[in-house]
Order: C-alpha cells, then sequence, then structure tokens
C-alpha cells in the first residue's frame, strides 16, 4: 500500500501545513494576548503539534486513495520497438 499509493508524500505534505497553519494561530495569540491573557512558547508549541497531528491524519486519508505520482512517470515511457 506504501508504494502503490502516495501516503508517503500526502504525509509529509500534511505534517509540513499543518504545523504551520497551527503555529500562526499560536503566534499571533501571543503577539496579541486575547482578554490579557498570557500566552507562553508552551501554547504556540501545542497548537503547533495539534496542527502537525491534524494536518497529518487529514493527508493520509486523502493520500490513500491517490496512486503514487513516481509510478505514473514510469508507466508513461514508450516501449522500444525493435
Amino acid at each position: 500500500m506504501l508504494q502503490s499509493s502516495d501516503v508517503v508524500h500526502s504525509l509529509e505534505r500534511g505534517v509540513a501545513l499543518g504545523a504551520a497553519t497551527g503555529a500562526l494561530p499560536g503566534l499571533v495569540a501571543r503577539v496579541y494576548p486575547p482578554a490579557e491573557l498570557a500566552i507562553a512558547g508552551g501554547a504556540v508549541v501545542a497548537l503547533t503539534l495539534a496542527g502537525a497531528g491534524f494536518g497529518a491524519w487529514t493527508a493520509t486519508m486523502i493520500g490513500v486513495d491517490e496512486p503514487n505520482a513516481r509510478l505514473e512517470r514510469l508507466t508513461e515511457w514508450p516501449a522500444k520497438s525493435t
């Protein structure tokens, strides 16, 4: 399943985009704290990890149904006739 589907590539993209998406609101909350709350670095790390986990989960569910892009390139080559 790992070789025929695009799970690994989707997982990599999901973790990266999820971590960035989770870190952004954490950093904004750190700079502009809501209701005068003190937001520490742990909240930013927690939001980053939560975003990375959610991104990995959703991206792998999508990647299971996608064919492997590297295998598609190999099947498109024309066979040499002799």
